[in-house]
Order: structure tokens, then C-alpha cells, then sequence
């Protein structure tokens, strides 16, 4: 076979294959792309709106610090820390159960969370302190998960685990103490 036929069967080939892609885009059509939008999920109680109608006098609370990460949080005065080697620092009530617990992780690992991204979210408050934005996502199953930015390359996690609204009205009285110090 000669050069010349073998470019010509080449070129038929292909002009076959790009006529036939492009009656099908036309047939078939091309949909724009439209994102699932998020569902709005109400929390499965309901914690009280800000300002809380009553403030807890935190004055006799025990301070726990953290000279790694620069902050620190009070808790109440019969409360124990379980400051192991193992993460999360967990808060136990004076019953002895976990009622919360404090993590960190790599901003730029983890990503943006729901209520970062969706924060006019139903399942989604911001409680504001004198030093952080806490941005809480009530909406998950029997915990809470309140978030702020420690620096700008680490977050800081408060998770929740006494799913009610007493305990979630406790949980934003114990954020509200949170403070950044040197």
C-alpha cells in the first residue's frame, strides 16, 4: 500500500469518528451541570437562640489550658479532664460520663466542614466569643460538633456527646469561655 492511501483511510477514519461525536452530542445534548443542593436538616433539638436567657456564674469553674495551641477553657467545678496521651482530651461530667471532648487536625487536610460551607444552615449556629468564632453543627447523630480555627493551619474541635438541650445549653456556656492567651 502506498503512503498516501494509508493517510487517506487515516483521515476518513478519523472524520467518520468526529461527524458521528458530534450527531451525538447534538442528539443527546450536553446538560449543564447543576450541584444537588444540601438539605436542610433541623436539629434534632432545639438549643436555645443567643443570648441565652440564663448565664451560668463560671466563676468557681476550673480552667483548663493548653500552652500548645495558646487557649484556654473553663469547665465546671466537679468536672475531671482526661488528659491522656491519646486524642481527644476528653471532659467528664461529675458522674464520670464523656460529655465532651477537644481534638485538632490540619486545616488543610480536612477540608471545609457542612456548616463552613452551608452556614445558613438549619443544623448550623455561630456562637461568637471575645477570641473565636465557633461554628456549630447540630445535625449529627446523638453529637454536636462545634469548630473554630486555632491558626491558620489548625482547627480545633469540640465535639458533644450528651445529646439534649440542657447539655447543649451547658456546651455553648463552656465555648463561651474559650480564650486565646500567650
Amino acid at each position: 500500500m502506498s503512503k498516501t492511501l494509508i493517510i487517506g483511510i487515516v483521515v476518513v477514519v478519523v472524520g467518520i469518528f468526529a461527524l458521528g461525536g458530534f450527531l451525538l452530542w447534538q442528539q443527546v445534548g450536553l446538560k449543564p451541570f447543576s450541584p444537588t443542593p444540601v438539605q436542610q436538616t433541623p436539629p434534632p433539638f432545639a438549643p436555645s437562640p443567643q443570648p441565652q436567657a440564663e448565664v451560668l456564674d463560671t466563676s468557681d469553674w476550673q480552667t483548663y489550658r493548653n500552652e500548645e495551641h495558646g487557649f484556654e477553657v473553663k469547665y465546671p467545678e466537679k468536672w475531671s479532664v482526661n488528659e491522656g496521651a491519646e486524642a481527644p482530651l476528653l471532659f467528664n461530667n461529675e458522674n464520670g460520663e464523656k460529655f465532651m471532648s477537644i481534638s485538632f487536625a490540619n486545616r488543610a487536610v480536612i477540608g471545609v466542614s457542612s456548616c463552613g460551607a452551608y452556614p445558613q444552615d438549619k443544623r448550623c449556629e455561630v456562637l461568637e466569643t471575645a477570641d473565636a468564632r465557633f461554628m456549630i453543627d447540630w445535625g449529627l447523630d446523638k453529637e454536636a460538633v462545634a469548630e473554630t480555627d486555632i491558626n491558620a493551619d489548625v482547627a480545633m474541635f469540640v465535639t458533644l456527646y450528651q445529646f439534649n438541650t440542657p447539655a447543649a445549653n451547658l456546651f455553648k456556656q463552656i465555648l463561651a469561655t474559650f480564650r486565646f492567651v500567650e
